[in-house]
């Protein structure tokens, strides 16, 4: 944490600009996602404007609730339609951008049938599938990007897998990198290679995700679920990351609070929530970028009282353990999910006790030396509360701790990882679902999975499970993924050696398939490029 230079700054730090209350924004809840469909809820409030997006398939739309809406194209030009609760309207494929000029809240369900019927027809043979427990031989047939086990009439394409081991795609559980428009190709090309197939990005810059989605959630790409701004806490983390790449600087040892005066990542990377008034007035703000769920911030909130009044520091803070309820009840309200950021186990009790979702790091993920350990450790009762309420945590067991101190105090460094196998041994005897993540620039989850197999706590079954079941699901709840059974979208790897012998299996990845087409091998190139 670095002092203030100078008395100025700490006026600075005591004088914040202040957040300029949004207008209201529409709320859109996706209800169903897959290979052939995406069906949303839609709720227009009076005075609400959506960005400009597109519509790339033919869609229906179903009124609930109906009013007056205003649809602008691209080009400025506006049509003004009345509809009624109960109509239902055929669309073709469209850009515009959506206005409520009316008094009353406009809802409408809206199916768009993606083009998969002109699909091949695949029938794949020969192969040794995984079915959550073992490999089974077996035969399965891709028809309109999603498995049956019924052969069709024509089969366009017979697959030979070889006796290989078929696996469900990987996933990475927290990213930090995918919204960056000219790094996406070399990232995409790094995770298909690696058969990485789903991310989360756990927080990220909004004007950067709405560059990289036209590139990205295509057949041929990684998917990506956006948490979009981090909710935190004046001079919490993570606002200087933020104002720092903001200003294109990355180097974080040049990082000065005097950025928060003139912020210029405020609304985009992340928001400042004080009290329950900015939690009102900023919700809209939140939901406007139409995320897929909440990244929350807590940072020793058992001290928050006494962190929040400091003015010599930046960074060691998070929001007020009070409004955490209340943020994750509006969320859920919402359709969206809550992921925690958390530094002790105090932080992660407040996000187990609040009803989050999805706990982002263990605790101790990056430990203060001065700080008792007792003070980061999982008990096997704060490992059972997670179990019963279902929380999912993300270890990334190789964070910042293995960054500050790797080479610097290797023997601290040693103390960190004996600290997180106490508390995975803690997770794991509970029952606790744990995903794989891996929450550094240009890296995968592979390394993370396989510092996981290094502790020596998981079998290969449970980390083959981690990463290609309970990842998948994390970052697409509602999307029928990582499991190779009729029904689910058609996506898999096709591995050389099997992967419960030897874990190192995972990387010999002779064929890739995903929603119901081949994804050829990716050429990285020199310096990871497609």
């Amino acid at each position: 944490m670095r002092p203030f230079p100078t008395a100025a700054c700490l006026v600075a730090a005591l004088v914040l600009p202040s957040q300029p209350a949004p207008a209201a924004e529409p709320e859109t809840r996706v209800l169903l996602e897959d290979a052939r469909w995406r069906v949303t809820e839609n709720r227009y409030p009076p005075g609400s404007e959506s960005p400009l997006h597109t519509h790339r398939w033919p869609r229906t739309v179903h009124v609930v609730e109906g009013g007056v809406l205003e649809l602008v194209g691209e080009d400025g030009a506006a049509v003004t339609v009345e509809i009624a609760a109960g109509q239902t309207l055929a669309r073709a494929p469209e850009t515009h951008r959506v206005r409520n000029p009316g008094p009353n809240t406009v809802r409408v369900l809206e199916t768009e049938a993606r083009p998969t019927a002109s699909l091949p027809s695949y029938a794949f043979i020969g192969g040794r599938w995984f079915d959550g427990e073992r490999f089974v031989e077996r035969t399965l047939y891709s028809v309109d990007g999603q498995f049956t086990d019924q052969r069709p009439a024509v089969v366009d394409e017979i697959v030979e897998l070889a006796g290989r081991w078929i696996v469900p795609p990987f996933g990475d559980a927290h990213a930090h990198h995918f919204d960056s428009p000219p790094l996406w190709p070399r990232v995409d090309a790094m995770y298909l290679a690696e058969g990485i197939f789903y991310g989360v990005s756990m927080n990220n810059f909004v004007s950067g995700k709405r560059q990289v989605a036209a590139l990205a959630a295509r057949p041929d790409t990684v998917d990506v679920a956006w948490a979009d701004l981090g909710l935190t806490a004046t001079l919490g983390h993570p606002i200087m990351v933020y104002e720092t790449l903001a200003r294109r600087l990355y180097e974080f040892d040049r990082t000065t609070v005097e950025y928060a005066r003139d912020p210029k990542a405020l609304g985009d990377g992340y928001v400042v929530l004080d009290d329950a008034d900015d939690v009102v007035e900023q919700w809209p703000r939140i939901l406007a970028s139409r995320p897929d769920l909440l990244k929350i911030y807590l940072l020793y909130s058992e001290e928050h009282a006494e962190r929040r009044d400091r003015t010599g520091t930046y960074g060691d803070r998070g929001l007020d353990p009070g409004l955490v309820p209340q943020i994750v009840e509006r969320a859920h309200a919402s359709g969206l999910r809550v992921a925690a950021h958390v530094e002790t186990v105090a932080d992660f009790r407040l996000a187990v006790a609040s009803g989050v979702d999805v706990i982002a790091h263990l605790p101790g993920y990056s430990p203060d030396p001065g700080v008792p350990f007792e003070r980061y450790r999982i008990t096997p009762e704060d490992a059972r509360a997670a179990a019963a309420a279902g929380t999912v945590v993300v270890p990334t067991p190789l964070g910042s701790a293995a960054q500050r101190y790797g080479e610097s105090d290797p023997e601290f460094l040693e103390r960190v990882h004996a600290l997180h196998r106490d508390s995975l041994t803690a997770l794991a005897g509970a029952g606790v679902a744990l995903a794989i993540g891996t929450d550094s620039y240009l890296t995968t989850a592979s390394r993370d999975a396989f510092r996981l197999h290094e502790l020596g706590l998981f079998s290969n079954l449970e980390l083959l499970r981690m990463w290609s079941v309970t990842t998948p699901a994390l970052a697409f709840p509602d999307r029928k993924i990582g499991r190779l059974e009729p029904g689910f979208e058609a996506s898999f790897l096709a591995l050389e050696a099997d992967p419960l012998a030897d874990f190192a299996a995972v990387r010999s990845i002779a064929y890739r398939f995903k929603q119901g087409r081949p994804v050829p091998a990716p050429d990285l190139g020199e310096g990871g490029s497609r």
